[in-house]
C-alpha cells in the first residue's frame, strides 16, 4: 500500500489504489487497424475472389477471407486481454513493460504501411510480386537487413509461396 504524499496520516492510501485502471485510447489503435485490413481482405475476396474453383477445390479468394477472419479475431483477442487487464483481473501482458521510445514507435509506423502497401501491390500486381515487395520493404527499411539479403529472402519466400499454393495444393493465387 503506498501512502498519499498530500496527507498527513502516513497510513492514508494514495488516491488511485486498487482502483482499476481505465484501458487507454492509444492502445485501441492496433486493434481497429487489424480489424479494418480484416475486413477489408473479407470484402474484397467476397466482391472479386471466387472462394471455391468449379472443381470444388480452395479458390483465390479462400486465403483472403481466411486470413481476414484471423485478423479481426486476433483484434478482438488483443481487446479482450486489453479490458481485462485494466480490470485487474490479470497481470498486464508483458509488452506493457516495455519502454516505447519514438524509434520502437516510428518501427510500428512504418511496419503498418509496408503492410498496407504490401496489400495494394498484392491488389495490383498480383501475389507473388505483391510478397516480394511486401518482403524486401519489410526487412530492408524496417528491419535495417542488407537490400541482397532482404531481397534473396523476399525472392525465397515468393517461391515458397508458389510450391505450396500454385503446385502441392492446385490453388490459384490472386
Amino acid at each position: 500500500m503506498s501512502r498519499d504524499p498530500r496527507s498527513s496520516d502516513p497510513e492514508a492510501p494514495a488516491e488511485n489504489e486498487g482502483a482499476a485502471q481505465q484501458p487507454s485510447r492509444g492502445r485501441l489503435i492496433v486493434p481497429m487497424l487489424l480489424t479494418a485490413a480484416g475486413i477489408f481482405l473479407i470484402v474484397d475476396s467476397v466482391r472479386g475472389l471466387p472462394y471455391h474453383t468449379s472443381e470444388g477445390q480452395p479458390g483465390p479468394g479462400f486465403l483472403p477471407m481466411w486470413l481476414g477472419g484471423a485478423l479481426i479475431g486476433i483484434s478482438g483477442l488483443i481487446v479482450f486481454l486489453e479490458r481485462r487487464s485494466a480490470q485487474g483481473d490479470s497481470p498486464p501482458p508483458a509488452a506493457t513493460a516495455v519502454h516505447w521510445n519514438n524509434a520502437a514507435r516510428w518501427k510500428i509506423v512504418k511496419f503498418l504501411g509496408v503492410m498496407a502497401g504490401g496489400i495494394l501491390a498484392v491488389q495490383f500486381a498480383g501475389a507473388l510480386v505483391g510478397i516480394v515487395l511486401l518482403v524486401i520493404a519489410e526487412l530492408w527499411w524496417v528491419e535495417g537487413q542488407a537490400l541482397w539479403r532482404s531481397a534473396l529472402v523476399a525472392v525465397l519466400i515468393s517461391a515458397a509461396t508458389y510450391a505450396l499454393f500454385e503446385i502441392a495444393l492446385g490453388v490459384q493465387l490472386p
